[in-house]
């Protein structure tokens, strides 16, 4: 969604990519909403009770989420359950402040360039 090439803009069926900043405020729209897609579960929705044969309590999984933004609309049940952990991993390349600021909330999990022959 932040990529800095055409190309990438083929994946999301635009032709060319929209001006950065638009791509960031279209990347933090995106993150809302996956972010509400995995909270749909409550925390303790999963209760694996083998004797009772139970995996989860109903009353506390799939509550429908009611997205509307300015890029994306979604009225749907997350069908995936709640992490354990509270933040979401996210990756991101790059050292941008906007980009940073997109991921840090989430976990990020960075990616560094490979090291050089001098160095190994």
């Amino acid at each position: 969604m932040t990529s800095g090439e055409d190309l990438a803009a083929q994946n999301f069926g635009m032709d060319a990519l929209p001006p950065r900043e638009l791509r960031y405020e279209m990347a933090d729209e995106y993150m809302d909403l996956i972010n509400q897609l995995f909270d749909s579960w409550e925390p303790d929705a999963v209760v694996k009770d083998r004797e009772r044969g139970v995996y989860a309590d109903h009353r506390k999984l799939l509550h429908p989420i009611h997205f509307e933004g300015q890029f994306f609309k979604c009225a749907a049940r997350s069908t995936r359950c709640r992490r354990r952990r509270a933040a979401r991993p996210t990756c991101r390349a790059g050292r941008l402040r906007r980009a940073a600021a997109i991921s840090r909330p989430n976990t990020p999990i960075r990616s560094s360039p490979p090291p050089t022959r001098s160095a190994a």
